[in-house]
């Protein structure tokens, strides 16, 4: 996992309890470097969608 914690759970909305699954199966509590990990990850794959997104743009282009 990359942040290897657990996500989910029960929580509030709206002043009501919800009960929701859990992600995950480490229980720890996050820490700034999980977040900064987790926004690093998120970029990474962003960087990554937007090269597909041009290189499909581009292939597309070509063939017309």
């Amino acid at each position: 996992a990359i942040i290897d914690c657990r996500l989910g759970g029960p929580n509030y909305y709206f002043g009501k309890l919800v009960q929701k699954p859990f992600i995950g199966e480490t229980e720890r509590k996050l820490n700034n470097e999980d977040l900064v990990r987790a926004l690093k990850t998120n970029q990474l794959s962003e960087v990554f969608m937007l090269i597909a997104v041009i290189i499909t743009i581009y292939s597309i282009h070509s063939f017309i």
